[in-house]
């Protein structure tokens, strides 16, 4: 199931640091967290676990962030930080830009943490995640939602010629 927070972001401002990153990533993702000894932009790309359920990654050992305190989004780093604490009893552990091409999605899915937060960037109504065979939205960019990521789940973007980009950040 999908939730609208309530909570808003300066949407400018994530666009703007978005364009400045988006060439760095690979396949569709940036991930502005890292391991220690792990490449910056590209480390925590993909899944946590293997097809043959084998743990790749731990949550909780993406410690770094990119540019630390002189991040452009690091307060809104921090606020979400804050709200998954306070309101949410977990932590964040990678935080990514995922962008998905026009005319695609992923494989329908559950992931392990259960519950992720989502900001979309750019998204219209044809952008949408099937949950429990059900269709959700998160429609308004800019602001805050979450994503029960342990249900059965998958984004579409069924655009004929956009781009979907969300901030999402993973929880433990």
């Amino acid at each position: 199931m999908i939730k609208n927070l309530n909570h808003t972001f300066d949407l400018e401002k994530l666009r703007a640091y978005f364009q400045s990153v988006k060439s760095f990533g690979h396949e569709g993702q940036i991930s502005l967290t890292y391991r220690d000894g792990k490449t910056p932009y590209k480390d925590g790309y993909g899944q946590q676990y293997s097809d043959t359920n084998i743990k790749l990654i731990e949550e909780k050992d993406f410690s770094n962030l990119i540019d630390a305190e002189k991040n452009p989004i690091y307060d809104i780093i921090q606020q979400v930080r804050a709200i998954a604490s306070t309101d949410f009893n977990c932590s964040i552990g990678r935080i990514r830009f995922m962008t998905l091409p026009s005319k695609s999605c992923l494989s329908y899915h559950r992931d392990v943490d259960p519950l992720r937060f989502h900001i979309p960037i750019y998204t219209n109504l044809s952008c949408f995640f099937v949950v429990n065979d059900l269709v959700y939205r998160m429609p308004t960019e800019g602001s805050l939602y979450t994503l029960s990521t342990n249900q059965i789940h998958t984004p579409i973007n069924a655009n004929k010629n956009f781009e979907r980009t969300h901030l999402v950040f993973s929880t433990y």
